[in-house]
């Protein structure tokens, strides 16, 4: 293994994470789940860690968001990534065929949404219905949603406050409308600075409180140690006894 300057580690590669990888999965089992920690803890490589290996009876994928600066970009970036995983597993129904057969694929996400007169809310509950009815009886679709508050400050920052709220609270009537639907939120700001200034712009919801939070914390002393042996084996640097 050698130290990486950018980008995130192979999942294999991801180490001490197995116990919150296993604590995540069974919350997911029942609802949704914000993952916070302080920056360079890992959370990105444990939830590509998951998207990689997701155990049987989940599906869904991971998506990096923090390009995203509008409530249409976000539903583009959400249709595109169903699109991928679902037509390479085979798995689209007559809804989602049809829909993209009328809508144009390419259309949709080069020039915009082909129909101007339908808001990107009713875009993207209408996405989330076919999507949800096309699941198999048991089957939970995980959206795995990296650097969602940074996409939610961009949104609050370059269109409006009042869009990044509607994103919030659409993603939380999504979570309670369909129960084979899951959310993870995570990033390197933590989402209650995002809420804290659209509390200033005078925001009174609840946009998460029907998630589960969990923090992620520091290595174990002796998987940091394992790390720190395998990272400096890569970069052929001698050391003594590790223990001392």
């Amino acid at each position: 293994m050698q130290v990486r300057l950018s980008g995130n580690p192979n999942p294999d590669e991801v180490i001490g994470r197995d116990a919150v990888i296993a604590e995540l999965w069974q919350r997911l089992g029942q609802g949704s789940v914000v993952i916070t920690a302080e920056r360079r803890m890992g959370k990105t490589s444990v939830i590509q860690k998951m998207n990689a290996q997701q155990p049987p009876g989940f599906i869904g994928d991971y998506q990096d968001l923090e390009r995203i600066s509008s409530p249409d970009d976000l539903v583009r970036d959400i249709y595109n990534k169903i699109c991928d995983v679902l037509s390479t597993q085979q798995k689209l129904n007559q809804n989602l065929q049809n829909w993209i057969r009328d809508w144009g694929r390419e259309k949709f996400l080069s020039v915009g949404l082909p129909q101007p007169q339908i808001s990107w809310q009713q875009n993207l509950q209408k996405m989330i219905k076919d999507l949800s009815a096309q699941l198999d009886p048991g089957e939970i679709w995980v959206f795995f949603w990296d650097e969602l508050p940074l996409a939610v400050e961009n949104i609050r920052r370059e269109s409006s406050a009042s869009a990044a709220m509607s994103v919030l609270d659409n993603f939380r009537a999504i979570r309670q409308t369909y129960g084979n639907i899951r959310m993870v939120y995570t990033g390197s700001i933590g989402l209650h600075h995002a809420i804290a200034k659209l509390r200033d712009a005078g925001y009174k919801n609840a946009p998460i409180n029907d998630m589960y939070p969990l923090n992620l914390p520091p290595l174990e002393d002796k998987d940091a140690l394992d790390l720190a042996q395998q990272l400096l084996k890569g970069e052929k640097i001698a050391t003594t006894d590790p223990t001392k």
